[in-house]
């Protein structure tokens, strides 16, 4: 006798913050109305999705979302060390502060209820030796800590993690090393040269090839631009299907 049939639907809204131009992308959020759970920021290097992409996500996005029911959320806003949208590795020569990145990302931390949100630190080590992208850490850190004196930083993990010291992991890495894995979250033991607050003094040296290398990006200049903000229609996926796209 043939089993009776059901159809199961979920509800995606995707929202995104970019500059005029199309350059910029300061947040992008994905939001499951019918899933209970946490909110989360999550904070990585470079953006790859323009305005065009508000109904997409890219690869680092499709791994991260494929584990939300191990990470026990329902809202997640994605934001990055810099708001240049990259389609290339960069010139870490080329980078410099991203002072308009930082202000939309206080924003965002100034939300209604942002107290209760997840901040899982997610940039890999890819350019850990890089005195920008340092500057940068330091200063999202220490607005957290202004904003939420007594909040928790997050880092992403799994029982079976295939380097256990490592800080910061990124999402891209934790999907291909650990796809199959239950992705858990630990506390971020804050680095001793991000508690400062001076900037530090710019070194020399290429940085050391990590997990997060092969991340997409490209030279980073900063301008101001006008920002408006893009929302996507409720879209209507299959429950069993794998969320997908590129950030």
């Amino acid at each position: 006798m043939a089993q009776s049939l059901k159809t199961i639907t979920g509800t995606v809204r995707s929202s995104m913050l970019c500059s005029e131009d199309g350059k910029h992308t300061y947040m992008v959020r994905k939001q499951f109305p019918e899933r209970t759970g946490n909110k989360a920021m999550v904070i990585q290097l470079y953006p790859t999705l323009t305005e065009e992409d508000i109904n997409t996500t890219d690869t680092t996005m499709l791994h991260f979302l494929n584990h939300l029911d191990d990470l026990q959320l329902r809202e997640v806003t994605f934001v990055n060390l810099f708001s240049k949208v990259c389609k290339a590795r960069p010139s870490t020569k080329a980078l410099a502060v991203d002072e308009d990145n930082l202000e939309q990302i206080r924003k965002l931390m100034q939300e209604k209820d942002f107290a209760d949100c997840k901040v899982i630190v997610a940039w890999g080590s890819s350019m850990e030796k890089n005195t920008i992208a340092t500057e940068m850490k330091r200063r999202i850190i220490q607005m957290y800590k202004e904003i939420v004196p007594n909040g928790i930083l997050w880092q992403l993990t799994a029982d079976d993690i295939y380097m256990k010291n490592e800080s910061a992991v990124h999402a891209l890495f934790m999907g291909i090393r650990h796809k199959n894995s239950v992705w858990k979250l630990e506390k971020f033991q804050i680095p001793e040269a991000l508690m400062r607050t001076e900037p530090p003094k710019r070194g020399k040296g290429r940085p050391k090839k990590t997990e997060s290398e092969n991340i997409p990006a490209e030279p980073t200049r900063i301008t101001t631009f006008p920002v408006k903000e893009r929302v996507a229609g409720e879209v209507q996926n299959n429950a069993k299907q794998e969320v997908g796209t590129d950030v």
